[in-house]
């Protein structure tokens, strides 16, 4: 890219949506060499669990304000994805099918905030619990800030991202729905349905777009980590965070119960 080709001010740099090839991202930014070690990344990671750890106990004792909180989060998380979504396909390169979700927290950012609207309570423990995955390993995996200007995007991802795992902390305080592994069935149904739409979208929808929606079509991890096995990671990762979600606090409950009974 040459000189002239690179946008400098401060609103083109923070607004700017797409190269003069058309690929997403702000004109030339400078990357940020170790991910893990960004001040941005860290105070997302360490933030987000002790954000969730006070608004649970907050909302636990004040279950009228959580209903009002999450209708209002649930509003501005469908508000920025829709936006999001709209610059996508008036700026993008793939045209008006751009418009719809295909990533897991993509969906889930839609799918979330109106099952919170329209109060759908058959959803809220599939899509509850895969928002909370999908927002908690974006977080972990440190994708978001592969640059050192920050952009709105870069903001809006963010935000997106953690109300993915706020707004589900917020209804499971005022006992909207619980984690009940007897139900947990749904939630792997729901995801097989997910990764069926990825699948065409990747094969039929956008094909021969070099699309990797769902990270499928080849490895998202980040340092290609397990390689061309990239798909037993992501199981593994997936089924490490349903025993985290669904059978640690079993074992704790049990534990507490003995150590009571002792």
């Amino acid at each position: 890219m040459s000189k002239s080709d690179c946008v400098t001010s401060f609103a083109g740099r923070f607004f700017g949506y797409s190269k003069p090839n058309g690929i997403y991202g702000d004109h030339c930014k400078e990357p940020v060499s170790d991910l893990f070690l960004d001040i941005r990344q860290i105070t997302w990671l360490i933030g987000t669990p002790i954000l969730c750890t006070v608004l649970y106990r907050y909302f636990k004792n004040h279950k009228e304000q959580a209903r009002k909180t999450g209708v209002v989060l649930s509003l501005t998380l469908l508000a920025s994805r829709l936006f999001v979504h709209i610059i996508s396909v008036t700026n993008g390169h793939r045209g008006i099918w751009d418009i719809l979700p295909y990533h897991l927290c993509s969906i889930s950012a839609f799918a979330i905030p109106l099952v919170v609207l329209f109060d759908i309570k058959k959803l809220k423990l599939p899509m509850y619990t895969l928002g909370i995955m999908g927002g908690f390993i974006t977080i972990v995996v440190a994708e978001t800030f592969i640059w050192k200007f920050t952009s709105l995007y870069m903001l809006l991802s963010v935000y997106s991202h953690t109300l993915l795992v706020l707004i589900p902390i917020i209804e499971h305080a005022r006992g909207e729905f619980t984690f009940d592994v007897k139900k947990s069935w749904s939630i792997f149904v729901v995801l097989i349905v997910l990764i069926g739409w990825a699948i065409l979208a990747n094969k039929v929808i956008f094909k021969n777009q070099d699309t990797n929606f769902m990270f499928l079509e080849y490895n998202g991890l980040p340092g290609d980590l397990g390689g061309k096995y990239y798909i037993l990671i992501y199981t593994a990762i997936f089924l490490i965070m349903y025993l985290a979600i669904f059978i640690t606090p079993i074992m704790w409950r049990k534990l507490r119960k003995t150590t009571i009974t002792n």
